[in-house]
């Protein structure tokens, strides 16, 4: 699981998702596992930006599914190759593997209000008063509804999708950086220090001092 900035925009990337992003705007990422597998593209030239908004592409996470590894393979070797068409042949690769996400984008199997809760937890888990409740309300979709849709298409809850946001954010704070721990709690969602201490514990099974100590 990744955490990712966007032009501005925090998103949490999780296997099978892809992260798409302009080079006109800022972008990074923090990994939150020790060990992560990132498949990276790019494309350059002075149209792209173009071409890339005739496709109806915006920068943001969607899911994917398996990166097409092979095909990014063979473009990695067409550009090795000096041939003028071997780089032909890469360019087409790179614009049919844009088309393909583009439709995956505009037709996905799971259904938008999914990818809408999913996306405001990503940038709103900081929250403190974040719930269920306030996620339908925010979405103006039924509770239950959308409790159940999330649930089918995720596998977890909507509940248990903040805990994972926040508790990712937690411990990547506290391995990667030297913040007060009363700053962290703040900045996954909690008022008291005290009780995102103990939350911490029951979640992650240690203590903030324990994982500070294995950074």
């Amino acid at each position: 699981m990744i955490h990712v900035s966007i032009a501005g925009h925090r998103y949490q990337a999780s296997p099978g998702d892809v992260a798409i992003f302009l080079p006109s705007g800022p972008m990074d990422f923090r990994a939150v596992q020790d060990v992560n597998e990132i498949c990276w593209f790019t494309v350059d030239g002075p149209l792209f930006e173009q071409f890339f908004h005739q496709l109806d592409l915006r920068p943001g996470v969607y899911h994917y599914g398996p990166p097409p590894i092979e095909r990014i393979h063979v473009m990695i070797q067409a550009l090795n190759d000096p041939a003028p068409l071997a780089h032909r042949r890469g360019s087409l690769l790179a614009i049919e593997t844009l088309y393909e996400l583009a439709d995956r984008i505009v037709a996905p199997d799971v259904p938008g209000v999914v990818f809408q809760a999913r996306h405001f937890i990503d940038q709103n888990f900081d929250n403190p008063d974040l719930s269920a409740g306030q996620l339908a309300d925010t979405l103006d979709y039924h509770p239950g509804s959308l409790s159940r849709l999330f649930h089918k298409h995720t596998g977890i809850t909507v509940i248990d999708y903040i805990t994972q946001v926040r508790l990712d954010h937690a411990k990547s704070l506290l391995q990667h950086t030297d913040e007060k721990v009363s700053s962290i709690a703040r900045q996954c969602g909690f008022r008291e220090t005290t009780y995102f201490c103990r939350w911490l514990r029951k979640h992650a099974g240690v203590t903030a001092r324990h994982l500070r100590a294995t950074s």
